[in-house]
């Protein structure tokens, strides 16, 4: 990535009008009197097509006899004349054999070439609109172990199956500088052409080839605007249009689809056709959304040449696509003054955003001075700069600034490593911050701490300084470093983070661990495991325990799964010990409330039993206390008359606090739902303090029905916990329970005489379960079919790959693959001596999982095979729902 050091003009510059930006001058789609003529040499006759031909004759043979198998009776028989004969061919029958020869040769070939050369320009012009409109398939034949191919025509409502192919391509090329006559009398074969049965296809292409016939574009364009159909099929009309209204029709119908394949060169064509006048169309499409980020810093860097406001802003929602950084730098160099106001609103979700204001307002404070609000990102509000005396000895005489300390080289801090433009660090005791120079020393500080591992230097730092300014600040150079790309050579970054994080970091942290696997920067995400564990808060502790629970990347869930383990022995607990005191009470009081302080107004925040938030008005009483009046239907936004400091902060906080809640709730839910299944258990005592007393899993608990078991397991009765924390039974009794049972989620198997009871007392109560409990289905085998052999019912039946595949996020595991790259079993230790097997036909191939829709399965029973995750040895009421969890799982896959 390019360097992130940038310098502004002080002053406006003077803006010139528009001009296409030099390095598009010379792109897009050759357009007959539009794109800059471009030298064009005349077609060759290619032997080497000939020759292609000639070698794979027989595969091409085999293609066009499966043509005719397949109902293509008059395509094969023009085809095989175009084999016999090219002289004298059909230009469908040429256009057969270019398309069934890429398939027999696997390589592409350049018949276009060979058809304007031999039989002219008409001909090419109908031959390549043939071939759009036919297409290959093939299948593999399993039993002889050989593919099959044939051709076919595509049916007229189907988009054509790639892009403008590569003759109608080489095609639009000469046809855009053949002089008129030439031209016109080709544009008259594809008038004819235009006519045949086939829909869209015939139509778009002819198009494409001859952009000067505005009522063809015209024609093809009502049609795009006026079906909901795939709107692939009119891709091809981006280089045809001849008005920008026709322009920006088409681009409300394709969307992001425009950039499908060629999208680059459509916009150059556009850009060399309308000029300025896209800019307004453009604005809207990017800010409808590209899904490619490449693409749509492509779009930005065009937006960001425009002379005005509203296409600038454009550009700038591309602030968090790296691929735009380098046009967005560019621009604020060139034009700070009307890019400044843009920066500000952006810099609360943008490290880049923050890290060019905090560039300009050490660089040009005078321009800054205009934006205001760029002090809160630079620091620059701050009263003074600390003293020598009031920094730590460790920043106010470095070691490599002392005499013979064997440390007379300072630490090399990286290029893109910029102190000036890294957020204020405050000073605990005073008003004053770190010099930059200090702020310099600290980032070699950190590169050497991240080397040696020396902690004492950051001791000091972190005893003189502010913790959530220097968790800031780690997070500065995280930032530059994210700008940066990542050097893998900087990875003393992650242990800053570490060393000087908080809450916020592990915040800001965790989706990018969890996103990093899939960027291929699985050892980037491990480290930042190591980030989570050294922070090692409860925060930091509760995020570390959801990825080992939920990570969508084996290796990182694996990896999480193990420090999850090392942290909970280092206390003494096992991982469900530690991630039951994980559980957050979100700042909410012993009822569940929680005070939201606008200054002159106030409001009570809780949860309802789904955990929806409820708000309440609310007053302050004689000793100050917020006390909750009526409901309302939301939280208000802050108002001109409410404390500009307290009402912001306390809005966001309850939008914080949703989302929180939200997620927290969702893994809990699986955590009760998993110790159900497995049968957990918890003393009395961690049962009231972890669910029953909990200001918010009580919501969720209240919902269960739990049971009473003794020392061996056996289950002594169930209860439900009532609304006011009390337990009662099925009759609604009130119960106690002695310190000397344990208590645990009920499953069904449990308590079957009781099903119906409490299915009817929570009706009663309108009491939602958070999952399947007391309706959950129950199975068992036959004591004929516990030995081992196929199991009755699972011979044999297809099911979805997808279910399938499901299972491998519920402990099943996938047998080894065989030489062929598929594997053919997925398997599940019982937890006694035996394996649960399910085989599967024709196999998930490796590397393309989704080549097979669907499988025959059949499931069996095998003695005990070694799995990664075998289970502990399991009987009695454990056994039993085990085995009943299995088969529901094996029932769903239907």
């Amino acid at each position: 990535m390019s360097d992130t050091t940038t310098s502004f003009d002080a002053a406006p510059t003077a803006e010139q009008g528009w001009g296409l930006p030099a390095r598009w001058v010379g792109r897009g789609v050759p357009t007959r009197g539009v794109t800059p003529p471009r030298e064009v040499r005349a077609p060759r006759s290619a032997g080497t097509y000939g020759d292609l031909v000639a070698a794979h004759r027989d595969q091409l043979t085999e293609i066009f006899a499966e043509t005719a198998a397949r109902g293509e009776p008059g395509l094969a028989a023009a085809a095989r004349a175009a084999l016999e004969d090219q002289a004298s061919c059909t230009p469908l029958g040429a256009a057969a054999l270019a398309h069934a020869l890429v398939r027999a040769a696997k390589k592409p070939n350049n018949a276009a070439e060979t058809w304007m050369a031999e039989r002219g320009f008409g001909f090419a012009a109908e031959a390549a609109v043939w071939h759009l409109s036919l297409t290959v398939t093939w299948s593999y034949e399993w039993t002889q172990r050989r593919h099959i191919t044939w051709l076919h025509h595509q049916h007229p409502g189907s988009p054509p199956s790639t892009g403008p192919s590569d003759h109608l391509q080489s095609v639009r090329e000469h046809l855009a500088v053949l002089p008129e006559q030439e031209y016109r009398a080709v544009v008259t074969r594809l008038a004819a052409l235009r006519a045949t049965p086939g829909g869209s296809i015939f139509q778009q292409a002819t198009s494409y080839l001859a952009p000067t016939e505005a009522e063809w574009t015209a024609e093809d364009l009502a049609a795009a605007t006026g079906e909901e159909v795939n709107p692939h099929r009119f891709a091809h009309l981006a280089a045809s249009v001849t008005t920008i209204a026709e322009f920006d029709a088409l681009l409300g119908a394709l969307g992001d689809s425009f950039f499908w394949r060629f999208g680059s060169d459509y916009l150059a064509v556009a850009l060399h056709r309308f000029g300025p006048d896209v800019a307004p169309v453009l604005e809207r499409l990017l800010r409808r959304g590209i899904y490619n980020p490449r693409t749509a810093a492509q779009v930005a860097e065009i937006l960001a040449e425009f002379p005005t406001d509203a296409s600038l802003a454009a550009a700038f929602t591309q602030i968090g696509n790296e691929h735009a950084t380098g046009t967005l730098i560019s621009a604020i160099r060139r034009v700070p003054h009307r890019a400044l106001p843009l920066l500000v609103p952006l810099a609360t979700g943008s490290s880049l955003a923050r890290h060019l204001l905090r560039t300009l307002a050490h660089a040009e404070p005078e321009l800054a001075a205009q934006v205001p609000p760029i002090a809160a990102y630079s620091g620059s509000g701050h009263v003074r700069q600390g003293l020598p005396a009031e920094l730590p000895a460790v920043l106010r005489d470095p070691p490599w600034r002392q005499p013979n300390s064997g440390a007379d080289k300072p630490p090399r801090e990286p290029k893109w490593l910029v102190p000036e433009t890294l957020p204020a660090v405050s000073l605990r005791d005073s008003d004053a911050v770190l010099p930059v120079e200090a702020l310099g020393d600290l980032c070699r500080l950190l590169v050497k701490y991240g080397t040696d591992g020396d902690p004492s230097g950051i001791a000091q730092v972190k005893a003189t300084a502010r913790p959530e300014t220097l968790a800031e600040f780690a997070w500065g150079i995280f930032e530059l470093w994210q700008l940066a790309g990542f050097p893998a050579k900087n990875p003393w970054v992650l242990r800053a983070l570490a060393v000087l994080g908080d809450d916020e970091t592990v915040r800001r942290l965790t989706p990018m661990i969890n996103a990093w696997p899939g960027q291929s920067a699985h050892a980037r995400a491990v480290a930042g495991l190591d980030v989570l564990t050294e922070i090692g808060t409860d925060t930091a502790l509760m995020r570390l325990n959801g990825i080992a629970e939920k990570a969508k990347f084996k290796g990182l869930k694996a990896n999480a799964r193990g420090k999850v383990a090392l942290v909970a022995a280092a206390r003494g607990l096992t991982a469900d010990e530690l991630a039951d005191l994980l559980i957050p009470d979100f700042g909410l009081n012993a009822d569940g409330g929680l005070v939201l302080d606008y200054g002159p107004r106030g409001f009570v925040v809780g949860f309802d039993e789904q955990l929806k938030p409820v708000v309440h008005d609310a007053k302050q009483d004689d000793t100050g206390a917020w006390r909750a009046l009526a409901v309302r239907k939301s939280l208000p936004k802050p108002g001109a008359k409410d404390d500009p400091e307290l009402a912001p902060a306390a809005h966001k906080r309850f939008a914080d606090l949703k989302k929180a809640v939200k997620t927290a709730a969702g893994d809990q839910i699986r955590r009760f739902e998993r110790a159900m299944v497995t049968g957990r258990r918890w003393t009395v005592a961690d049962h009231r303090k972890l669910f029953v007393d909990h200001p918010l899993i009580r919501h969720i608990a209240r919902r269960l029905v739990w049971v009473i078991t003794d020392a061996n397991d056996t289950v002594l009765g169930s209860f439900r916990i009532a609304e006011d924390r009390t337990f009662a039974d099925t009759e609604d009794n009130p119960i106690t329970l002695p310190d000397t049972v344990t208590v645990g989620i009920a499953h069904p198997l449990h308590v079957p005489g009781g099903l119906g009871a409490w299915a009817e007392l929570f009706a009663d109560y309108e009491l939602l379960q958070p999952f399947p409990q007391l309706q959950r289905e129950t199975y068992a085998l036959a004591d004929a079919d516990r030995a081992v052999g196929v199991l009755p019912g699972f011979a044999g039946i297809t099911v979805p790959t997808g279910r399938l595949l499901g299972l491998i996020q519920a402990d099943w595991e996938r047998g080894p693959a065989l030489d062929n790259g598929v594997w053919d079993e997925l398997f599940r230790d019982l937890g006694d001596d035996r394996t649960v097997v399910i085989d599967l036909s024709p196999g998930v191939p490796i590397g393309s999982v989704g080549l097979f829709a669907e499988q025959t399965i059949t499931v069996r029973l095998t003695a005990r095979r070694r799995a990664s995750r075998a289970p502990a040895r399991l009987s009695g009421n454990a056994a039993a729902v085990a085995e009943s969890e299995l088969l529901r799982q094996l029932h769903s896959l239907g």
